[in-house]
């Protein structure tokens, strides 16, 4: 019986040390500034993307929970793929790149190209439409890459708020907790146009104390309208 148990913590543990490698670092220019919301996708061997993340204000990202395998790590700006490299991960990494290149935009190209982030005076707007890797995603996903917003099987909350409302078409959800994240698990990225993440509320919200508001705005089918079924959950 004893043996049975150890041989069972052995493999536990084993397990646990396969799945416990984390990846992290900072992304600059050729001018060594550090390169905020671009993302950044990892991919085991070469098949489709396992883990996805936009770096933060400060050029950084993070991966955590990675099994010891070989990864192709990818970035893009734009929707343009500005570095590829390929990486072993059997241990904690940090690791610095930077890019050969000035990310500087002219009028033309911001034209061009909507933006993967616009910050605004009271919010923070996630364009899911113009990310490479939120295609097939459920939105909780999605919002999990999403700058400032963070998901678990218990909710959404966005960092540095006490509460937090989700609107979907700036209609109020009158949901929350877990059957929140179990309505947006059945919500699709692919129908999102984008993630507004509202850290000053206006005054018709009545938010109470340091409350925000996560206000997703679906893609719009001129056939049918707004696309997604969110009626059930609407007030």
């Amino acid at each position: 019986m004893m043996k049975k148990i150890t041989i069972l913590l052995v493999v536990i543990a084993y397990n646990s040390l396969s799945f416990s490698q984390s990846l992290q670092g900072i992304i600059k220019d050729k001018n060594n500034t550090p390169i905020p919301y671009v993302e950044v996708i990892l991919k085991e061997n070469k098949s489709k993307y396992i883990k996805s993340n936009i770096t933060d204000e400060k050029g950084q990202y993070s991966f955590k929970n990675l099994k010891n395998s070989t990864y192709v790590l990818e970035i893009y700006s734009f929707g343009e793929k500005i570095f590829q490299e390929e990486l072993l991960i059997n241990k904690d990494i940090k690791k610095e790149i930077s890019i050969n290149k000035s990310l500087e935009l002219d009028e033309v190209t911001v034209v061009a190209k909507k933006k993967l982030i616009d910050n605004k005076v009271d919010r923070l707007v996630f364009n899911v439409k113009n990310s490479m890797a939120s295609s097939g995603m459920d939105l909780t996903e999605a919002l999990s890459i999403t700058p400032m917003v963070m998901v678990n099987d218990f909710g959404v909350s966005i960092v540095g708020k006490s509460g937090v409302s989700v609107m979907v078409n700036n209609k109020m959800l009158n949901i929350s907790g877990s059957e929140l994240v179990n309505y947006l698990k059945s919500l699709r990225s692919d129908n999102v146009e984008k993630i507004e993440v509202i850290t000053a509320p206006p005054a018709k919200y009545e938010a109470e104390g340091n409350s925000g508001i996560i206000n997703i705005i679906l893609k719009k089918n001129p056939k049918l309208g707004w696309s997604g079924n969110v009626s059930t959950a609407l007030s």
